[in-house]
């Protein structure tokens, strides 16, 4: 990985980490339990948290102001929503490498507990929510075979190493064995416009026959495809709800545009009809009058590595 692809994962690590830690901490401020939420909060989570200010706050002072005036104001649509008289716990469930990847804070009530996906994401942008290894992603999301897909995806890399060496004036070769020791970048931001444009088109071939399984499973089974739908959006518990917290950046501000807070039953009597198929350069998009769900396929890193994932961002309409 780049310094600079390190530097931005780190960022939105960190900016994520600490703003579920903000929202989490002023919901518990304003349900009268701050105190109680901050002595709940381990050594080891201090510690990361400390640590994470400290790099934003010498990288992206920008944003460490930003964020407490975001997290404010997204805490207070969730306390809106909810009867904040109920609230007697918050709980960081997001720091703990053990929970489930969905659910950031875990709201307690007398009776009830109330998981939260927290994300934070710049306004009219796409947010992510899934992503998972190209060659187990139907299979993980929609419960479909994929053996056939896989020996298409091991063919289609396989010829695209064979292109690539002819490109190059060498001897083809199925693979990438040699590439990298030969000077070569392994990078797909720093391939020429011949390199790329092989690589593009290897991207638009697997779209298309991860597309052509996706539309089959909905032609065939529309009760696992609305199912695999729900997981990519981040709904795998019908308990779960979704708050998304939009900002905009004006000149050398960030400023707060809204909050989104969505639970599974706006999936509910969807026309999937009117999923549309629209090809980029790498990625797809699955519509429907309520959302865009865009999937992209992309190397983990080097593109000469066979191991791709497949992710999943959505927008709301």
């Amino acid at each position: 990985m780049s310094f600079a692809q390190n530097k931005n994962a780190l960022l939105n690590e960190y900016k994520g980490s600490l703003f579920e830690f903000l929202v989490a901490k002023n919901i518990s401020k304003n349900c009268s339990f701050e105190t109680d939420f901050l002595n709940s909060l381990t050594d080891e989570q201090v510690k990361m948290l400390s640590q994470q200010e400290s790099y934003l706050r010498s990288n992206f002072q920008i944003l460490i102001d930003a964020l407490p005036l975001l997290a404010k104001r997204c805490a207070d649509e969730i306390c809106d929503s909810f009867n904040i008289n109920e609230l007697n716990s918050v709980v960081l469930v997001g720091m703990n490498a053990k929970a489930s990847s969905e659910v950031d804070i875990l709201l307690g009530t007398r009776s009830d507990q109330i998981p939260l996906s927290l994300k934070l994401s710049k306004s009219g942008s796409f947010t992510n929510t899934k992503s998972a290894g190209v060659k187990s992603f139907v299979q993980k999301y929609f419960d479909e075979d994929q053996t056939e897909f896989n020996r298409y995806y091991e063919n289609e890399f396989s010829q695209l190493a064979i292109d690539m060496y002819i490109e190059a004036g060498e001897e083809a070769s199925s693979d990438f064995r040699n590439w990298e020791q030969s000077g070569r970048s392994t990078l797909p931001g720093e391939l020429d416009d011949n390199y790329r444009s092989l690589l593009l088109g290897f991207y638009n071939k697997i779209n298309e026959q991860l597309f052509s399984q996706i539309k089959n499973i909905k032609e065939n089974d529309i009760s696992r495809f609305k199912q695999g739908i729900k997981r990519l959006l981040g709904f795998s518990s019908n308990d779960i709800v979704q708050v998304t917290c939009f900002y905009k950046t004006l000149g050398n501000q960030i400023k707060y545009e809204h909050s989104l807070i969505k639970n599974i039953g706006f999936l509910q009597n969807l026309d999937y009809e009117l999923i549309d198929f629209t090809k980029s350069k790498n990625s797809f998009t699955l519509g429907t009058e309520k959302f865009s769900l865009q999937i992209r396929l992309k190397p983990m890193n080097k593109f000469t590595h066979s191991s791709y994932k497949v992710n999943c961002a959505v927008k709301f309409n």
